[in-house]
């Protein structure tokens, strides 16, 4: 199982390279946040412990994101190749996440860290918009 990784602030466009990549490279693209949304929707039990968290405003944890892509990761095939998209976001989650693929015998071969200029950060989320009935994104 290998791996790569899209990291940068919101906004600085990891979603639209994913989109580009995922295509070119034949990678299946992980990303915690469309996960978490997914388990909460689907009422499971990771879900349920996520959305508790989220009602109080407060950040899922880190051990919670991890188990979800391990989750994710079990559910597929041992010669996959994934893109994460943001994660993992805390220095804790990294390190979970290199726990993880130690035990799995995973391999990150790549990290992408895209870099953008503040202005053009706060000019693309300023023009973000979401899709309340399918929850997709566009400028």
């Amino acid at each position: 199982m290998q791996a790569i990784i899209l990291m940068g602030p919101p906004g600085s466009g990891k979603g639209t390279a994913a989109d580009d990549i995922k295509q070119a490279a034949s990678l299946d693209h992980i990303s915690t946040g469309d996960m978490l949304r997914a388990a909460i929707k689907a009422g499971s039990p990771m879900g349920l412990e996520a959305k508790s968290f989220m009602e109080r405003g407060a950040l899922v944890p880190d051990d919670v994101i991890v188990r979800l892509v391990q989750e994710r990761l079990q559910a597929g095939h041992a010669d996959a190749r994934y893109m994460f998209d943001g994660f993992p976001r805390t220095v804790r989650q990294a390190e979970l996440l290199d726990e993880l693929f130690g035990r799995i015998g995973g391999k990150i071969t790549h990290v992408f860290d895209l870099q953008v200029s503040r202005s053009l950060i706060i000019e693309r989320i300023g023009a973000r918009r979401v899709c309340r009935q399918c929850g997709a994104v566009y400028n």
